[in-house]
């Protein structure tokens, strides 16, 4: 019984980031994005979490600080729709709050902690299958590549955190020659697509990550990070050269896919030299003080959420929660994946646990991409949140 109820968790696992990138990056005609495909799945968890849970007589004693961020954030959202007579903020909260607790109370067990390693290699396998599935239906462009996906800026989201999924799992784990040869193939390739959708948040976000992780990786085991010794500049080395290698190929012989430049170099620089300060960043430092000076209420604002969608888009997630739902509810929610991140950082660190990489990665990259972009990142979300739950239902997984 034991391991046939892990190995539910585990599929449950997959179900819910097969139904997170559903949600956010495709479309059906007459719907439009299947988001209630992932309700479904989150309400069902909570419903399955409450029946193990009475079953078992037992509640999962899941982080404080997850307690504690959910506990603020609903109550503050409460007091905030109240004063701006709208109930969106906390409904909004509640809902995603209640999904986070289910999420703790289904995978904080010690009883799934052999089954990370599947779970890793499996979410590692449907990466693989996004991209290859990518190549095979849609030819590839270098001018707003969209893959299998709804629009560009989907693919680009979903290349941006499966290159960090792909690139942490080549470097912390240890495998045969050839599947580390297939990996580097697929990072490459992964690479190549980011670079196609000419979604430039995520690629940043992807070549920084590059530099952190080798930064982790000799970091390991060490308590002091600021005394280590094993600084191996040929990685270094290796990855640069292999980016500069892979975006000169690509800039010299594939097009563009536009008739205004055919080089990717071209391609770039148009972007911010075609209205300087407008297209190539979006006005972004414009509009967040714009924004801030128009429309900030300690409160939320219903005079901004009806309107965050339009031309005064902030392009900036931390700014556009704290608009719409009010401050404290905004800072609850982002300091969850910062929480997570120093976290994992310091489980590699001190007890080399390789597995606390994926949710560092995803964390990362939440932090990063939240600055530039409104939309929520869902699977990454979600991944980070299965990842973090079954690693604090133990000291620590080497």
């Amino acid at each position: 019984m034991i391991i046939s109820t892990a190995r539910l968790k585990i599929i449950l696992a997959l179900i819910i980031v097969l139904a997170a990138i559903s949600a956010h990056n495709f479309s059906i005609e007459t719907i439009g994005r299947p988001k209630f495909i992932l309700e479904f799945t989150l309400l069902f968890i909570g419903a399955l979490s409450l029946f193990l849970i009475i079953q078992n007589r037992e509640v999962p004693k899941i982080p404080i600080y997850i307690i504690t961020l959910v506990t603020i954030s609903t109550f503050s959202s409460a007091y905030n729709s109240i004063i701006i007579n709208d109930i969106t903020p906390f409904r909004t909260f509640l809902v995603t709050n209640i999904s986070i607790v289910s999420i703790y109370l289904f995978f904080f067990d010690v009883k799934i902690k052999t089954y990370v390693d599947t779970l890793t290699k499996v979410l590692v396998i449907l990466s693989l299958i996004i991209i290859i599935a990518c190549l095979i239906f849609e030819p590839i462009t270098l001018y707003r590549y969209r893959g299998i996906f709804d629009h560009s800026n989907s693919m680009g989201r979903v290349s941006g955190y499966i290159f960090l999924i792909i690139f942490s799992y080549t470097v912390f784990f240890k495998k045969s020659l050839s599947v580390n040869i297939l990996m580097m193939v697929f990072l490459l390739i992964t690479f190549y697509i980011l670079l196609a959708t000419n979604n430039r948040t995520p690629l940043f976000i992807a070549m920084f990550f590059v530099f952190l992780a080798i930064f982790i990786f000799n970091s390991r085991g060490l308590i002091n990070i600021f005394r280590y010794t094993r600084f191996k500049i040929h990685y270094y080395f290796f990855i640069i050269l292999l980016l500069i290698s892979s975006l000169f190929l690509v800039n010299r012989y594939v097009d563009s896919g536009t008739e205004i430049h055919s080089s990717l170099y071209e391609n770039f620089a148009y972007q911010f030299v075609r209205y300087p300060g407008s297209y190539g960043t979006s006005d972004r430092l414009i509009r967040w003080s714009n924004a801030i000076d128009n429309y900030y209420s300690f409160n939320g604002s219903t005079e901004y959420a009806e309107k965050a969608f339009s031309k005064i888009e902030v392009h900036n997630n931390y700014i556009s929660q704290t608009l719409k739902y009010g401050l404290i509810p905004s800072i609850c929610f982002h300091l969850l994946p910062l929480i997570i991140f120093f976290k994992s950082f310091f489980q590699i660190v001190k007890t080399n646990s390789r597995y606390s990489i994926i949710p560092l990665c995803l964390s990362f990259f939440l932090l990063l991409y939240y600055i530039f972009e409104t939309g929520a990142v869902l699977a990454p979300f979600w991944i980070m949140i299965i990842y973090d739950a079954i690693l604090s239902s133990r000291k620590k997984i080497k």
